[in-house]
Formats: structure tokens, sequence, C-alpha cells
């Protein structure tokens, strides 16, 4: 049983521990209606597929419809997108 292994205050502050992590690697974005986002290319995703300087993003595309808080709906596209695959397009000055 894991109470006799490991003391429970340790178990406790290995928990807030890994929620503290895990909510550091979280996306948490907020985009807006109109934003311009790209789309993260999923076809190359997997380590070793892709080129060296390959573009892994497509777009620009614009946010139509802010569905929930993480679904968004994006035009000229005809499926709603997380926000784990979207990216905020910076525009260079």
């Amino acid at each position: 049983m894991i109470s006799e292994i490991i003391p429970w205050k340790i178990f406790v502050e290995e928990l807030k521990l890994l929620k503290i992590m895990l909510t550091k690697i979280s996306k948490n974005v907020n985009f807006t209606i109109d934003q311009k986002v790209l789309l993260w290319d999923t076809t190359h995703a997997n380590k070793g597929k892709q080129q060296k300087f390959q573009i892994l993003c497509t777009g620009p595309f614009k946010i139509s419809v802010v569905v929930g808080p993480n679904p968004y709906h994006v035009k000229d596209l005809n499926e709603s997108m997380t926000a784990s695959s979207l990216t905020p397009l910076i525009a260079h000055t």
C-alpha cells in the first residue's frame, strides 16, 4: 500500500509540485475574434520527420468565433481548433 511506503505528508507535497509543473506546461492563451493565428502542421509533428529549418505552421488564419475557453473556430477551416494547436501571429516591424 502507498501509505506504508511513502509518508502521507511527502505524498501530498509531491502532488502539489506535480500540479505546479503541469500548470506551467499547459498553454493558457486567450485568443480574440479577428486575431491572426498560425496553425501547427501535425503531419510533421513527429520528431525526425521534419527537415532542418522547415516551416511547421500554416496560415495565417483569423479567429472567427470563440466557442469557449479553449475551442476556437478559424476562418477558412471547417473545424474547431484548440489553443494547443494554434500560435498567435507576431508581426515583425
